[in-house]
């Protein structure tokens, strides 16, 4: 459909270029410009998804614990998520420059409640006979938090991380478009400056591939993660 569009309907190349074209530059301008900036913009995309679950395990947890700290940080946490994002890109840039810093903070804040809100409300919909048998029995709320409700809570959570997944692609891609020193963001818009639409659209198609390889990878991880934590559960 893609050759047929710019064969019959006679689309302009600036506008539609024919796929031979961006395969022809994908594959020779693969070695020495896509893979370094597919990698640049890879490595982002994973820090940022990191560092993004390592704070909503680590925010999750403690509003889990301490009740009064969920009363008081839940209202401010489901307010932030009416701001776009992008809105925080200029303050992201000034406080870590147009360096792959400023693209992994904002993978991690766009990942951050997904999976904090996965964590949560797969946390609260456990029996509570479980909690009040394990409460009878001496068991420690944080034992018991980490042992039994988080891998119960895990296809919740996993669904959460997978969505985080796609958001970090998201997140970085963003922060290359708008302000970035490299990266396949970077090099789309680059190319678009100088008027080089096919090598535009082998950068996008470089980010298709990543954000698939990335997403399936998680998903992989997600699906060993929830059965091998379930049957820890089982022999707990």
């Amino acid at each position: 459909m893609w050759q047929a569009s710019v064969t019959y309907l006679h689309v302009s190349e600036y506008l539609l270029p024919e796929p031979i074209q961006v395969a022809r530059i994908f594959v020779g301008e693969f070695r020495d410009v896509i893979l370094p900036a597919s990698v640049d913009t890879a490595a982002a995309i994973v820090a940022g998804l990191l560092f993004g679950l390592a704070f909503s395990f680590g925010a999750a947890i403690l509003v889990d614990l301490y009740r009064p700290l969920r009363n008081f940080a839940e209202p401010i946490l489901i307010g932030s998520q009416i701001m776009p994002k992008v809105a925080l890109t200029p303050i992201i840039l000034i406080w870590f420059g147009f360096g792959i810093g400023a693209k992994i903070t904002m993978a991690a804040i766009v990942c951050f409640y997904p999976v904090y809100a996965g964590i949560t409300e797969g946390i609260r919909e456990i029996d509570q006979e479980i909690e009040i048998q394990a409460s009878i029995l001496g068991v420690s709320k944080l034992y018991f938090l980490i042992m039994v409700r988080l891998p119960l809570a895990m296809p919740a959570i996993a669904a959460g991380v997978r969505s985080a997944s796609l958001l970090a692609v998201i997140g970085v891609i963003v922060t290359e478009f708008l302000a970035s020193e490299g990266g396949v963001g970077y090099m789309v818009v680059e190319r678009w400056g100088r008027s080089d639409t096919a090598g535009a659209f082998a950068g996008v198609v470089a980010v298709f591939i990543i954000g698939a390889i990335i997403f399936y990878a998680t998903s992989a991880i997600m699906t060993y993660t929830v059965r091998a934590l379930r049957l820890n559960v089982v022999r707990v």
